[in-house]
C-alpha cells in the first residue's frame, strides 16, 4: 500500500512547531520568500517533478510569488545540468555556482544557490544557505 503524508503535518514535525498554510500567507508582512529547493518542492509545491517545464506551480505557492514579485521581492531555484536547461526553456536564465557560493540579481531581489543539488553533504549545502541568508538579509533592509 502506498504512504500517504501530509507536507503541514510533516513540515511541523521537521520544524516542531506550528506550521501555516500557504495560502494563509500575506505578501505585505513578509521581507523575503525563500523557497528551499529539491525533490520535494518539485513533487509537494509543483508538478515539477513529473512534468518537467509543462508543469503547473501549487496555485498557493503561485499567488505568494505573483504579490512578492509585484510588490519588488523575488524567489529562484537551485541548478543543475537538466533542471537548468527545462529552467532556460520555460523563460529562466542558468547562471553556473558552485556548491558554496550564491548568484545574486540585484534588481530584482532574487538570492540563489544550489545547495543540494550539488552539495556531497550538509556541510556542503549549509555553506550556501548560510550566504543566502546573509545576503537576503542585506536586500531587506
Amino acid at each position: 500500500m502506498a504512504e500517504s503524508r501530509n507536507v503541514l503535518i510533516e513540515a511541523a514535525r521537521i520544524v516542531r512547531g506550528d506550521i501555516h498554510p500557504l495560502v494563509q500567507a500575506d505578501a505585505a508582512e513578509l521581507d523575503a520568500l525563500i523557497v528551499p529547493g529539491g525533490f520535494g518542492a518539485a513533487k509537494n509545491l509543483s508538478t515539477f517533478a513529473t512534468q518537467g517545464a509543462a508543469c503547473h506551480v501549487d496555485p498557493d505557492l503561485k499567488a505568494l510569488s505573483l504579490a512578492m514579485h509585484a510588490a519588488g521581492k523575488r524567489l529562484t531555484i537551485g541548478t543543475d545540468i537538466d533542471t537548468a536547461e527545462i529552467v532556460e526553456d520555460m523563460g529562466g536564465e542558468h547562471v553556473p555556482c558552485p556548491v558554496d557560493d550564491i548568484v545574486v540579481d540585484e534588481d530584482n531581489k532574487i538570492v540563489t544557490t544550489p545547495a543540494y543539488m550539488l552539495a556531497q553533504n550538509i556541510a556542503e549545502a549549509a555553506a550556501g544557505i548560510e550566504n543566502v541568508f546573509d545576503r537576503v538579509l542585506v536586500l531587506t533592509e
